[in-house]
């Protein structure tokens, strides 16, 4: 999950509210309704909006390719790093935990989450790394990036992994920034649909009136993406 630093301490969220983590997945695994799973929350930097702007789409641009780099440089102060933060999650974190603690490392069970950029970057995790990543859970994605480019991306052919082995989840809220990402979402929604995915299947679309772009809110409904991927009844 990235913008680790918001999930299990409040102290430590730049809001001061935490998305209440290991409650939630505790809560779920006491009622046996998940396995018992690691969560690992990767915290960003200084650097958090370029390493989680992703880079391959700019390549759409072509001939306007610099110019778009440059007004990227000017908003966030760095050119897009997500390539290399994502090799670094692919390469150096994942087996690391794989090696050190008693995880299920297939496809099958490893999925990425994340809120807003990090909402952005988890959709683009899942599909730069598709025989990694089985899920994607993308929580008030920030779609604007240069008007956009990210849904450009996605229109792109065998972009969205194959929904044969993959689940997506997306939502939003109703607050001014999510009404924003509202029509690059339902842009998104078609891509899926057209792609194969299937809404309750292995595609979720929720929408939340009323509910802001806040770590408070993403608490709330952490549980609907975790039950969509993780959902289960343990039998004895």
């Amino acid at each position: 999950m990235h913008d680790g630093q918001n999930l299990f301490i409040a102290e430590s969220s730049f809001s001061g509210v935490d998305w209440g983590v290991s409650r939630t997945i505790s809560h779920l695994a006491s009622l046996r309704l998940i396995p018992e799973v690691i969560v690992v929350g990767i915290w960003n930097t200084e650097h958090r909006l370029s390493e989680y702007l992703p880079g391959k789409p700019y390549d759409l641009f072509e001939e306007q390719k610099e110019e778009q780099l440059e007004l990227i440089h000017q908003e966030f102060g760095n050119l897009p790093s997500s390539d290399d933060y994502l090799r670094f999650i692919v390469e150096e974190l994942k087996p690391f935990i794989d090696f050190k603690f008693r995880s299920k490392g297939d496809q099958p069970n490893t999925f990425t989450m994340g809120s807003s950029m990090g909402g952005l970057i988890a959709c683009y995790t899942i599909c730069e790394y598709p025989n990694i990543f089985h899920g994607a859970a993308c929580l008030s994605t920030h779609w604007p990036c240069s008007s956009g480019i990210m849904v450009k991306y996605l229109e792109q052919p065998n972009i969205i992994p194959d929904p044969a082995n993959h689940k997506l989840y997306f939502d939003l809220g109703t607050d001014p920034t999510d009404e924003e990402y509202h029509p690059f979402q339902l842009a998104v929604n078609n891509l899926c649909h057209e792609r194969g995915y299937v809404q309750g299947k292995n595609f979720a679309y929720e929408f939340f009136e009323g509910e802001d772009h806040s770590e408070m809110c993403w608490r709330n409904r952490l549980y609907l993406p975790i039950l969509f991927f993780l959902g289960c009844q343990i039998k004895d």
